[in-house]
């Protein structure tokens, strides 16, 4: 009907298939399978995965991530819908609107914060394989972008910066288990305020670490106060070597086989790919407490 797209009719067409079918396809099954259905018939995600540079992977990581998102919408909604998700994530303010006389929590990604400063920052999800990313582990070079990109979230506080990691948490719409990050480990003992740095990072993890920067005396130095007390059963590591083929079961991840073994101090990073969940790494001092070979 219209002369001037005449030649992207057919490209056209083929969206609005596509677009047609996920609309039948949203009533017949739940919002996260449908996520991943949009996914595969779109083609996006195949897209990222062909390019496979350092932007369509940081990308490909967000849209996976987002499934995180539909399920925790779920979990917390009477009645989930797509129209009820949509409206949420629209509530999510643009950060070029972002007031500084606003008296708010403002959100945002360590690469936006770039330029700004805060009196207090909360610094979330200081964990080995989220923060440095599971990619940065054993590539000196993105480690070093991932160091740095932490030094400028750091600095980004004014008074004080609070830094926490979990023991537990749902990544892709999968339940991980991570160490604390190594980030969290080099900050020198006289900045920190809180948790206990003589214990083992597997027993405080759940820890959360805050030191101030400067005062109202303009003193910039930092005055540790006494730590609080965090107790944790301390279990014995379990004296068990893994090699490269070896079949094993995890608690919570079920039946697998160990890919590589990679040597880190006392501890070992074991790349399992698993019958259910797919391909994780994971500490093998810490895992051995929930898995056995087979």
């Amino acid at each position: 009907s219209y002369p001037s797209l005449e030649k992207a009719a057919k490209k056209l067409g083929a969206f609005r298939q596509i677009i047609d079918e996920c609309t039948a396809l949203l009533d017949t099954i739940p919002l996260p399978e449908f996520y991943e259905e949009v996914m595969i018939r779109s083609g996006y995600a195949a897209m990222l995965e062909l390019k496979n540079d350092v932007e369509s992977r940081a990308r490909l990581e967000n849209i996976r991530e987002l499934k995180s998102s539909i399920i925790s919408y779920m979990e917390n909604t009477d009645s989930p819908s797509l129209n009820g998700f949509l409206e949420e994530i629209a509530l999510y303010t643009d950060l070029e609107q972002y007031d500084q006389n606003y008296d708010a929590v403002v959100m945002m990604t360590m690469h936006s914060a770039k330029g700004l400063e805060f009196p207090h920052v909360f610094l979330v999800g200081a964990e080995e394989g989220l923060f440095p990313g599971s990619r940065a582990i054993g590539e000196p070079e993105e480690m070093e972008e991932e160091r740095r990109l932490c030094y400028v979230s750091m600095t980004r506080a004014k008074q004080t910066l609070t830094i926490t990691y979990a023991r537990q948490r749902m990544l892709y719409g999968r339940t991980s288990y991570n160490l604390r990050s190594r980030f969290v480990d080099e900050i020198p003992p006289e900045f920190v305020q809180g948790g206990q740095r003589d214990m083992s990072r597997q027993q405080t993890r759940s820890a959360a670490y805050s030191g101030g920067f400067g005062n109202d005396r303009g003193d910039t130095g930092l005055r540790p106060e006494r730590p609080r007390p965090y107790v944790m059963e301390k279990k014995p590591a379990a004296a068990v070597n893994y090699n490269p083929g070896d079949s094993i079961r995890h608690d919570t991840f079920g039946v697998g086989m160990v890919l590589s073994v990679l040597k880190v101090g006392n501890d070992a990073m074991l790349e399992i790919a698993f019958d259910r969940v797919g391909t994780k790494k994971l500490m093998a001092n810490y895992a051995a407490h929930h898995m056995k070979k087979l």
